[in-house]
């Protein structure tokens, strides 16, 4: 009878080891989620500055061009304001 209960008892110390490693297991998974999803939504922020930024560059861009070709063609520029 006592080897059973040794037995039981061993079982169940390295039954709580295992749900310790378990415990921790999980507990560092759910750190790196939340740490790849942050970084996830500090690209998604980037993409849509950078976005907006190639906008106003091909915006500005296109006033350029329009206004050399203007000078080009013997016509006077238009001033942009800002």
């Amino acid at each position: 009878m006592r080897s059973l209960i040794e037995k039981v008892d061993t079982g169940s110390k390295e039954q709580a080891h295992g749900i310790a490693q378990m415990a921790g297991s999980v507990s560092k998974m759910d750190r790196t989620l939340q740490a790849t999803a942050a970084s996830a939504q500090e690209s998604a922020f980037a993409v849509v500055e950078m976005s907006s930024q190639a906008e106003a560059v091909e915006h500005v861009a296109s006033e350029l061009t329009a206004i050399v070709g203007g000078a080009a063609g013997g016509e006077r520029g238009t001033r942009i304001n800002g």
